[in-house]
């Protein structure tokens, strides 16, 4: 009986794929908790908090620059309407 080799590229493929597989798997039960809910997670000294946010406010979330720039896009909108009534 010879010694095999403690990791080879073999057992380290396996290892990974078996890893990827159940790093997703915890990713989808996650979601599943609620419909349509992501898990974000914040790292703060030492604690990590996990809150969920639904899909929505993920897509719209951006850091808070897209509330900056949905401000802005909201204070165009207010002076292209005014320049309009103006012209008229």
């Amino acid at each position: 009986m010879e010694k095999r080799q403690a990791n080879s590229k073999e057992d380290i493929k396996r290892h990974m794929a078996r890893t990827e597989t159940t790093n997703k798997r915890k990713m989808r039960e996650g979601r599943k908790g609620e419909e349509g809910m992501y898990r974000q997670q914040e790292k703060t000294w030492g604690k990590t908090i996990v809150r969920k946010i639904s899909k929505d406010s993920k897509r719209k979330q951006v850091g808070c620059v897209a509330e900056n720039i949905k401000e802005g896009r909201k204070e165009k909108e207010r002076k292209r309407k005014h320049v309009h009534e103006e012209k008229r």
